[in-house]
């Protein structure tokens, strides 16, 4: 249905930035058509140089999952520019040091952004998830159920929500931490943008 408004609104005004960024989107998102998403995001970008969606869209789904860290971080720049008071734009950048593992940085990111908007649901998810990598489970527990909370119910947040507790249990039995395979098992079951990412973990 996305798909379909946004051809129409394309269709109307060949220029209309949203529209663009949403075909883009779902290019990238469900048909993981990633030279296609990149290019319609490079329109959306040169018609529209001032809307700073674009930029961080494309960062985030498209670059991101591609593992193109760099690239992404300077579309988030050019959407910071932008929108320097976005909060959303600056978790993005919490996002990518989290996929790169530099768990302290962006622990840093999202503690800093709970702090300034405590209902920003996408800061808790991603915070509790970066606990959860870096090894803080009980930390972990409280900011996954916050974005439950703040949020209300996703299938990402209420599969994340049920993480540490399986962990937890599961190394109890066994003695030793979870594997990377086992990781990579457990985020099968989320959104295919959050899947190919996680599995680059």
């Amino acid at each position: 249905m996305a798909q379909r408004q946004a051809g129409d609104a394309l269709r109307r005004d060949p220029a209309e930035a949203p529209a663009g960024s949403v075909l883009a989107c779902v290019r990238a998102i469900y048909q993981w058509k990633w030279a296609q998403a990149e290019a319609g995001f490079a329109g959306v970008i040169a018609a529209a140089p001032q809307y700073p969606v674009a930029p961080q869209w494309l960062a985030m789904n498209v670059l991101l999952p591609q593992g193109r860290f760099d690239d992404a971080v300077s579309q988030l720049e050019r959407a910071r520019e932008l929108d320097p008071l976005s909060l959303s734009v600056q978790a993005c950048f919490g996002v990518v040091d989290f996929m790169r593992r530099d768990y302290s940085r962006a622990g840093e990111t999202f503690d800093t952004l709970v702090l300034q908007d405590p209902g920003l649901q996408f800061a808790h998810y991603f915070g509790g998830l970066n606990q959860l990598y870096g090894g803080d489970v009980d930390r972990a527990t409280e900011s996954l159920q916050r974005a439950m909370e703040v949020g209300g119910w996703s299938p990402e947040v209420a599969a994340a929500v049920g993480w540490p507790s399986w962990l937890g249990a599961r190394q109890n039995a066994v003695g030793r931490p979870w594997t990377r395979c086992e990781r990579r098992a457990l985020v099968a079951t989320f959104h295919p943008f959050v899947w190919r990412c996680f599995s680059r973990l």
